[in-house]
């Protein structure tokens, strides 16, 4: 009896512990016909605009900071370890992005959301880079962004990387509650950095896409009067050419309080009928 109330200690403890990834999307758009077999992400997939990404230059020219990001909703009470975004340099053979600034907002922060880890403002925020690797797609292959897929599939200008977040002791997330997550890169290559930006999720969800940008220096749309902005490929439609950008963490589920109660009253129960045994 002893070892099965073990067990079920030791089970739930074990779920609980068990590191999952959550991912928003996949940036291929064609697979298998970039330069060497590699995955594209191209321009033309989406007939809305032609931008190739959204600047997320932490240093760089011109200066920033520029930050973009998305949304998600936990699926359960979730512990994040790290956060994982990407974007690309053009015409690097390896990637140079050292420096990743973060920032989590609890509801949406344009409309009353609360900064609940990070800082966004450059006198404040902390580089928490972990590392950066050339991005490889979910069909273990090279990640490119080019600007369609005839004459320009086969460019490498713009190879996407994948860049790790840490998140020191963690981060909490409750079951329901939508969070924002924005991030800012910076390079080695200090303001002579080539952009690095962003690219959206391939079919983004026209009308309903959730990604914004934000500018420390002034006001990404011009006349907005505010420092936030959407994430949109076509500066003259953006409502109508907004898009979700990639990101993913690690996580852990938290077990409910109710759920570690029950577990140990029923241990207590059958330490009782065990003694009436006895």
């Amino acid at each position: 009896m002893k070892k099965l109330a073990l067990g079920i200690v030791f089970g739930v403890m074990a779920a609980s512990a068990s590191a999952d990834f959550w991912s928003n999307g996949s940036l291929v758009t064609h697979a298998g016909i970039g330069s060497g077999g590699g995955d594209i992400s191209a321009v033309s997939a989406d007939n809305r605009g032609t931008t190739f990404g959204l600047n997320v230059n932490a240093n760089g020219n011109p200066p920033g900071p520029f930050w973009a990001g998305d949304d998600l909703v936990a699926g359960d009470n979730w512990r994040l370890s790290n956060v994982k975004v990407y974007a690309y340099e053009t015409n690097l053979t390896a990637p140079s992005i050292n420096e990743a600034y973060i920032a989590i907002w609890a509801g949406d922060p344009r409309n009353g959301g609360s900064m609940i880890y990070g800082e966004m403002a450059s006198g404040n925020r902390i580089n928490r880079f972990d590392s950066a690797a050339f991005a490889v797609s979910e069909n273990g292959r090279a990640l490119y962004r080019t600007g369609n897929s005839t004459s320009s599939a086969t460019n490498t200008t713009r190879r996407v990387s994948e860049v790790t977040i840490g998140l020191g002791a963690g981060v909490d997330l409750m079951a329901g509650q939508q969070y924002y997550f924005m991030w800012s890169l910076g390079s080695s290559q200090g303001t002579a950095n080539p952009p690095v930006a962003t690219p959206p999720l391939a079919g983004s969800r026209n009308g309903t896409a959730n990604g914004l940008v934000w500018f420390e220096g002034g006001e990404p749309v011009p006349g907005s009067g505010t420092s936030w902005g959407v994430a949109a490929i076509s500066s003259s439609n953006l409502d109508g050419s907004r898009v979700d950008l990639p990101f993913g963490v690690t996580y852990t589920v938290v077990p409910e309080p109710g759920t570690m109660i029950a577990v140990g009253a029923g241990l207590v129960a059958l330490a009782a009928r065990r003694r009436r045994k006895a």
